[in-house]
């Protein structure tokens, strides 16, 4: 997913001396760090959401959820190879510039517990590189990341912490990247909080 996209939370606030810079200080905090060698940084969200870590789950699971978000304009399990691994394929349709597609593994490292107490953790990485690219999409090649979902200390709401190291490549400077991965952040996750409160509310109507 692209974004519907992406280890556990960091024990503490990440600092400086992580390598990792605040760059966005509201509701989600955002910070990146950089790889040598790399055209793109790596980027990380993190916050404390108005819907339970369950809701929050709900939502990041619901492959119907991730192929109707904007720009994706395929969205597909290609393999399914054992309990907690996936394999999915999606296509971005974007504005302007090339559509640009990747194959992705997907691991469920660790699941809440029916009570929702405990750590979801999914992490992704690239498959598939050595498959043919299609004619006039560029092929994506680094596209690692990480959702982290646990209940905040209040006992109540979902701490989320999501990274991502994502390079569009093709005539997309890594500068444009970065900028356009520290915007979407944090849209990303306000749109799942939205939609699991939209669920609740729908939910909540249709018991009464």
């Amino acid at each position: 997913m692209v974004g519907l996209v992406m280890l556990a939370i960091l024990a503490g606030a990440p600092d400086a001396a992580d390598g990792w810079n605040l760059v966005v200080d509201s509701d989600v905090k955002v910070y990146i760090r950089s790889q040598p060698g790399a055209r793109v940084h790596e980027i990380k969200a993190d916050a404390v959401l108005q819907v339970t870590p369950k809701e929050f789950r709900a939502v990041l699971v619901d492959t119907e959820y991730t192929r109707k978000a904007k720009w994706i304009g395929e969205y597909r399990t290609v393999d399914h190879p054992s309990e907690n691994v996936w394999i999915r394929y999606t296509r971005l349709d974007l504005p302007v510039v090339d559509d640009r597609d990747y194959f992705i593994e997907i691991h469920r490292d660790s699941d809440l517990a029916d009570d929702g107490s405990g750590c979801f953790h999914s992490s992704w990485k690239p498959w598939g590189l050595e498959l043919p690219a299609r004619k006039g999409v560029v092929r994506v090649t680094t596209n690692t990341g990480y959702w982290d979902v646990k209940t905040a200390p209040d006992g109540v709401h979902a701490q989320v912490e999501y990274y991502l190291m994502f390079d569009p490549g093709g005539s997309i400077p890594g500068w444009a990247a970065d900028r356009g991965n520290k915007r979407i952040l944090p849209d990303v996750l306000h749109g799942v909080e939205q939609e699991a409160i939209r669920r609740r509310s729908e939910k909540a109507s249709a018991q009464k």
